[in-house]
């Protein structure tokens, strides 16, 4: 809880099989991390997931442009504590055989719907 024991993160992780099937599970925190720590802790989460259902095939779609700019190898992981964040989310991205390149932003409209969740991190593959 934050500091008036309220939810102070929240993070949405969708999967969509090539037959549209579609598995949402949203998390709430009580713990106070940064935006960027949230998603990060979103992209984790979603490919641990993903390594559970044994996913065969992935492209993920995040709502942060400087998430995605850095998991791309675009951007520079600038701030100290993203550094661990980072290196976990490529060490398992790798070991799913998932190409940073398949990382995409969200559209403008999906990341405006998601604004009330928080973080989001969407996965189309092949289950």
């Amino acid at each position: 809880m934050g500091p008036k024991g309220k939810i102070v993160a929240g993070v949405e992780v969708v999967f969509i099989s090539p037959h549209n099937h579609v598995l949402s599970c949203a998390f709430l925190s009580t713990e106070p991390y940064s935006n960027n720590v949230t998603e990060y802790n979103a992209l984790l989460v979603g490919l641990q997931l993903a390594r559970q259902m044994r996913v065969q095939y992935l492209k993920a779609y995040g709502d942060s442009k400087l998430i995605v700019n850095q998991i791309k190898g675009e951007y520079k992981v600038r701030h100290e504590d993203l550094i661990p964040y980072h290196q976990a989310a490529i060490k398992l991205a790798n070991t799913l055989m998932v190409p940073t390149s398949a990382m995409y932003l969200a559209s403008k409209t999906r990341r405006q719907m998601l604004n009330c969740i928080g973080s989001y991190i969407g996965f189309v593959g092949k289950y």
